[in-house]
């Protein structure tokens, strides 16, 4: 983006009218070439984020969408002509979901088909994991789903250590990819318990989180008064 940068200002500043065509042939090789790294940093960075500081990271990362946007209008005045698609920059699918409560303004960069919905793969997880609870406290995560088809169909297993059966709860859903579920203290009763979520995805029977789940779940230890229970 740097190189970008360095290019398309004395580029769009210093030519010519009489320029026009080769500015704009030009301009549209850059932006073009800027486009596509953005994209494949954004598809390595959704593969991967499973964190709050992960999802700012991405919204940090998506300025560089908005410098593009500017440089779109301004080469569209030079130059009196509409950018094709794959010259306006994408911003990863379901950013906007993901990255509340920041604050985005839509730009011009919201026309592109690419920026509807997320198509990787199909991912879950709980950004903020809670390993230990008080007495008397309930759980409340907050899920993202990412590629899931039917976030309705998405479930919080659990079931208290020593029990033999998951018990499920359907995830409710807040905003885009963001969901949640509640297990509240009258469910768990002091007791520690495990938890894994469940989504379907596609053709495959289930995504999960954590990815050893059932065999290996989330644990939550539960202290009591005197310590751990």
């Amino acid at each position: 983006m740097k190189r970008y940068h360095h290019q398309i200002d004395p580029l769009l500043r210093n030519s010519k009218p009489e320029d026009m065509e080769a500015v704009w042939q030009k301009a549209l090789e850059l932006r073009m070439e800027a486009v596509r790294a953005l994209v494949n940093m954004f598809d390595h960075i959704m593969a991967a984020v499973d964190t709050l500081g992960g999802i700012g990271m991405i919204d940090l990362w998506a300025a560089d969408v908005q410098c593009l946007d500017r440089d779109a209008v301004r080469l569209t005045e030079f130059t009196g002509r509409s950018l094709p698609s794959e010259a306006l920059p994408v911003q990863p699918g379901d950013l906007n979901a993901l990255r509340a409560p920041w604050k985005h303004s839509p730009t011009i960069y919201s026309q592109h088909p690419g920026n509807e919905r997320y198509t990787g793969p199909g991912r879950v997880f709980v950004p903020t994991v809670r390993t230990l609870l008080d007495e008397g406290e309930e759980l409340e995560l907050k899920v993202i789903l990412l590629g899931v088809e039917s976030p309705q169909q998405a479930t919080l297993e659990w079931r208290q250590l020593g029990e033999m059966t998951f018990l499920s709860i359907p995830l409710e859903r807040v905003s885009g990819s963001v969901c949640r579920a509640v297990l509240t203290a009258e469910q768990i009763r002091g007791r520690d318990f495990e938890y894994y979520v469940r989504a379907p995805v596609g053709n495959i029977d289930a995504t999960v989180w954590p990815v050893t789940a059932p065999e290996i779940c989330q644990t939550v230890v539960v202290m009591n008064e005197k310590g751990v229970e």
